[in-house]
């Protein structure tokens, strides 16, 4: 029975990895962790072009005002008729989007998305187009673009336009957008993102340990007591110092240093729980609860939570502290499952960084409100500026 059940779970935690989806308007690039989900809304944002053509787009989600009923990002219009229009986008959200930071050394000035397959070049509305027509003679096979620049303002609460410009070079409408959204934020992320930018280092480590806690953890009674305590002190020290001191800028040899010194904080705490089994057991314990509660709120219990992450919280509170209790009732059976099981987790997570599409906790928590629109994460350079157009920018 237990081992069925132990089954069901490393099952479910294969299925997550095979069909979460990414995140979008919570980008990470370089180690800086972004949120634009404040900057979604309701309405378009409309920019007047002139000649009663209209440029509206949404941000992190599809256009309100559909082109050809096709969902798309951006869209230039005829204000006056509204029958006529050009697709700056294309019409999936799974690919055509591309990220990348406006300074690939520094993450503090902001990020571009950028979406691509648009209409065709020589598409124009009615008799009008915003490309020359020596230009659309000499490109007739490249297609329109669209991109959002977010630079990073600290004093711009919500959002603020302050240019746009077409780049006649690869055929993009540019959007230059200044908001404190744009700005890194500096959460538990980083430890994620230290994790991914080593994954090959933390799969070997994970998958090594993961399978030989998940086959042999009740033998190696006195190392699965360390393992647990282990790696308790371990990422405790690290979601706690890295929140607190690594920044986007911060120095490779300085998230090292913070990572030997959780090492060597969940050794000692490792060699605690060795010494004091009680304490060792009730920790086997409170993991098993803990990833119990991390597998039942990834499959459905995140539909009721929200940014507060409250119900977050309170499973694993609920779940951990209940088990840490049983565990110490019930040590063989909660150490033969919470190793199995403890482990499996811990294996597959570890071969999620390589598969990827399996997003961490945490993430997971910040996509909630926008977990219906996804894309494919994808980075890419900067292109060139040029030939800007200015005008009037309002909000519907």
């Amino acid at each position: 029975m237990v081992k069925t059940i132990l089954l069901a779970f490393f099952l479910l935690g294969i299925t997550q990895i095979a069909y979460s989806d990414p995140l979008n308007c919570i980008q990470t690039l370089n180690g800086a962790v972004f949120d634009f989900t404040p900057l979604i809304s309701t309405k378009d944002y409309v920019i007047q072009l002139g000649d009663n053509k209209t440029l509206e787009f949404n941000i992190c989600k599809f256009a309100v005002h559909q082109c050809n009923s096709k969902s798309t990002f951006a869209n230039i219009f005829d204000s006056q008729t509204e029958l006529e229009c050009i697709q700056l986008s294309n019409s999936t959200k799974f690919f055509g989007v591309y990220y990348s930071l406006l300074d690939p050394e520094k993450a503090s000035a902001g990020m571009q998305m950028k979406f691509v397959g648009g209409d065709n070049i020589t598409t124009k509305i009615g008799t009008w187009s915003p490309i020359p027509d020596d230009i659309i003679n000499a490109n007739n096979e490249k297609t329109y673009s669209f991109a959002l620049d977010f630079r990073c303002n600290k004093d711009v609460s919500d959002m603020n336009i302050v240019d746009h410009y077409l780049d006649t070079n690869d055929f993009t409408y540019h959007v230059e957008i200044e908001t404190k959204h744009a700005c890194p934020l500096v959460t538990l992320d980083q430890v994620s993102q230290f994790i991914t930018d080593h994954k090959v280092l933390f799969f070997i480590i994970g998958i090594l340990i993961g399978t030989i806690e998940a086959i042999l953890g009740l033998r190696l009674f006195i190392p699965t007591l360390f393992v647990f305590g282990f790696v308790t002190g371990f990422f405790i020290t690290m979601f706690t110092f890295f929140g607190q001191f690594i920044t986007p800028e911060s120095k490779e040899s300085t998230k090292w240093i913070l990572m030997v010194f959780a090492a060597i904080v969940g050794a000692c705490i490792g060699y605690a729980t060795v010494k004091m089994s009680k304490l060792g057991i009730f920790c086997i314990g409170a993991w098993f609860g803990i990833v119990i509660g991390l597998l039942l709120y990834n499959a459905f219990i995140y539909k009721i939570d929200n940014s507060s992450m409250i119900v977050f919280m309170i499973t694993l509170i609920v779940f951990g502290l209940g088990f840490g209790v049983i565990a110490i009732k019930k040590q063989k059976h909660i150490i033969i499952a919470a190793s199995s099981l403890c482990g499996s987790y811990l294996a597959v997570r570890s071969a999620s960084l390589l598969i990827g599409h399996f997003p961490n906790e945490v993430e997971l928590i910040k996509a909630i409100e926008i977990q219906d629109e996804t894309y494919e994460v994808i980075n890419m350079k900067n292109g060139f500026y040029s030939n800007r157009y200015t005008g009037h920018f309002m909000f519907i």
